[in-house]
């Protein structure tokens, strides 16, 4: 399963990326870079074949209006990784899966609101095998959609 999607940055020029699941069970990477477009492989990110990607997140780092881009992964150990670039380069980590629990089901992320005086951070959305949504790492009160309906009402 491929979580296909694209983004684009807000800086001046605008390079829009899209992330796919491979043939070869490896995570793709497409962005236009001036007039080109082109490929980049990122692999797997552990020794698990990766099952799924999610659409990929810019987030911002709260200054000079810079963004760092968020590939997402979900291998089939149930666990979530995330890629990005640094001063080192391209690097996968781990992000693992809520405590007692594995990912059923890598939902997506989005920039989460900046901390104070900081930059976003990163939401993760998943599903986990007891059927509870998260976000990040925090159960959604619900737990899950069922228990989240209250019983009909009559007019």
């Amino acid at each position: 399963m491929s979580g296909v999607g694209v983004v684009a940055g807000k800086a001046l020029v605008v390079t829009p990326h899209a992330v796919v699941l491979g043939t070869d069970d490896g995570v793709w990477h497409l962005a236009r870079r001036e007039a080109a477009w082109s490929w980049i492989a990122h692999g797997t990110p552990g020794d698990e074949p990766v099952r799924a990607t999610a659409p990929p997140v810019l987030v911002g780092d709260g200054f000079a209006d810079q963004q760092q881009l968020y590939l997402l992964a979900w291998d089939s150990d149930g666990q979530v990784w995330v890629r990005f670039h640094d001063a080192a380069g391209w690097r996968w980590e781990s992000r693992g899966a809520p405590p007692g629990t594995t990912v059923f089901q890598l939902v997506g992320a989005a920039a989460a609101p900046p901390a104070t005086g900081g930059g976003e951070g990163l939401a993760v959305f998943m599903i986990t095998d007891d059927g509870a949504v998260w976000a990040g790492w925090a159960r959604i009160k619900c737990g899950n959609p069922e228990a989240c309906h209250s019983a009909p009402t009559s007019v």
